[in-house]
């Protein structure tokens, strides 16, 4: 991922980066030098320089690493080593500067852009909390900022002399927060001074929206045709990695890019990428949107079907790889099924293994004959850290804190104290070879358990989760009854390939065929005041069209 936000810094003429590295420093900067951005020679190429520190737990703290040693001097670019865009900066960045200069208050710029059309909660998508955000009409300037609406409640509270102080204002909950941020140098100092600001958004974003005293300010800059987002969870890694494979974030695209020893992509008919050397029987059958990376070989009758597999993978017979992400050096023996789950490196499944939806399985892990791994099952070769000081990156890991007793499965303990998985019906217990279990840790669900393993799951969103959802939109009352929403197709009833359906949004072209219909009919005859009528009908959460001006169209 962060080969994407060094290649887009790159290409928009970026000539300095600084890569902050505390949990895995080692590995990072290491990688940053295999893929060859550091110790670039010539002056005209990017500089990239890693800065580690220890100590840093978050995002605050890494900024005050920053101003302490006084790499900044002014206005910089402030994003994630997991963010994806082909944005231009130029446009932006200037429009920072003009800014500053009218105004020197405005410390910041936020990039937001609008969410992909849903008739659920939008943020569902990138299985983030739903964003609620207010915005000054003309300005643009950022007035409220909530990342943990309540959607229950189907109502947000907003300080009233926001609401006095601006007689018009623009309130979504539409919008998604890129994670990139065009910042004055005030921003390192505010940090320095204010040593609990930990988060960007929940503490810096909203500390200086409800401080009266110092007056600075947040504007904002929306994108429309460009892409960006970050990935922070199971679900973006999912949706963004399709955008990516659909193109939508050309060239950041995998037959353009090319990091390090990574080999060669090509684009075939239907979305299909393959590097040069893949070893592909010819009874096995590859579905669109998916890529196989080099020296991977596919066995006979197998399936990969909307799939990533990565480089030296042995796939073998009968084995149906569906909506899943296969990293590199996998063994998948014969009769294997992988569903909407993420294996990691040199991990082995024998024989008959199913790994079903919304699985992870991390790195050297292995899988005995016919056993079943459960769905949204998490399971590692190293216990799950306590929610105190993780070595992860803190910027959002409190939504995910807590550690529970309860296994999906059954686990023990084998020889020489390794950790030991195994199934149910495994009467013989695990072996050394770990033939009839799983060997590794179940890291248990957080705080909201299980339960809702659905948000941040690479998984499509179960059926009865969507009736739900449904359900709590239909009682809003303005986009249509329970049973419309019923009615309304789902991602299975459009692809077949999909086990568990999830309902994407094609109402705008429904209503725009409506209303095409609608003003055929005018023609033919139709009164006016009728036909007016008979639009307000017609209308959709998605779109609005004034009536007023429809009456000015006939």
């Amino acid at each position: 991922m962060i080969d994407y936000t060094l290649s887009w810094l790159e290409t928009e003429g970026v000539e300095e980066v600084f890569v902050f590295c505390c949990a895995h420093a080692q590995q990072v900067k290491e990688h940053l030098e295999e893929a060859g951005w550091t110790g670039k020679p010539a002056a005209w190429e990017m500089a990239v320089m890693a800065v580690e520190s220890h100590d840093a737990i978050s995002a605050g703290d890494a900024l005050r690493v920053m101003y302490g040693r006084g790499l900044i001097n002014g206005d910089f670019v402030l994003i994630s080593g997991d963010t994806i865009s082909n944005m231009s900066l130029k446009e932006v960045l200037q429009e920072h500067k003009d800014r500053r200069k009218k105004d020197p208050l405005a410390v910041m710029t936020m990039i937001i852009k609008h969410s992909k059309p849903s008739i659920l909660m939008h943020q569902t998508r990138l299985g983030t909390d739903e964003i609620v955000m207010a915005l000054a009409s003309e300005t643009k300037e950022l007035l409220y900022y909530e990342d943990r609406a309540d959607s229950s409640h189907l109502c947000v509270t907003i300080d009233k002399d926001i609401l006095a102080n601006n007689p018009t204002l623009q309130l979504h909950n539409n919008m998604e927060d890129c994670y990139i941020d065009i910042c004055s140098p005030d921003v390192l100092s505010l940090f320095t001074d204010n040593f609990d600001y930990q988060h960007l958004r929940r503490h810096f974003v909203k500390g200086l929206l409800v401080d009266d005293i110092m007056g600075y300010k947040i504007y904002t800059h929306e994108i429309h045709s460009s892409y960006a987002a970050r990935i922070d969870n199971f679900r973006s890694y999912d949706a963004v990695s399709k955008d990516i494979i659909q193109r939508w974030t050309y060239p950041m695209v995998p037959d353009v890019l090319s990091f390090g020893n990574c080999h060669e992509m090509k684009l075939h008919r239907q979305g299909i990428y393959k590097a040069s050397d893949v070893t592909l029987s010819h009874s096995a059958q590859i579905g669109a949107n998916s890529v196989i990376g080099n020296a991977t070989s596919i066995g006979e009758q197998c399936k990969i079907l909307n799939s990533v597999i990565g480089e030296g993978c042995s796939i073998g017979k009968n084995v149906l790889i569906h909506g899943s992400y296969i990293w590199d050096n996998v063994i998948i023996e014969d009769g294997c099924k992988v569903s909407n789950s993420l294996v990691c490196d040199d991990v082995h499944l024998r024989a008959g293994a199913i790994v079903e939806p919304g699985c992870i399985l991390s790195f050297k892990i292995k899988v005995g004959k016919n056993v079943v791994v459960p769905a949204y099952s998490k399971v590692s070769l190293l216990d799950k850290p306590s929610n105190e000081d993780s070595d992860e990156e803190l910027e959002y890991a409190d939504t995910n804190s807590g550690v529970t007793d309860s296994a999906p499965f059954s686990s023990t303990r084998g020889n020489a104290d390794h950790p030991t998985i195994v199934s149910e019906d495994d009467e013989l217990g695990a072996s050394e070879t770990c033939t009839s279990g799983v060997l590794g840790y179940i890291w248990a669900s957080g705080d909201t358990g299980i339960l809702e393993e659905w948000r941040q799951s690479i998984a499509p969103i179960p059926k009865e989760k969507l009736q739900e959802l449904q359900h709590a939109v239909s009682v809003d009352g303005d986009v249509g009854s329970e049973e419309d929403l019923n009615n309304r197709p789902s991602e299975a009833d459009r692809d077949n390939d999909s086990e568990i359906g999830v309902i994407e949004d094609d109402d705008y072209t429904k209503f725009e065929k409506e209303v095409e219909e609608t003003f055929q009919r005018a023609v033919d005859g139709v009164h006016q005041d009728n036909l007016i009528l008979e639009i307000n009908a017609l209308r959709c959460k998605l779109v609005s069209f004034p009536l007023m001006n429809i009456a000015a169209m006939l």
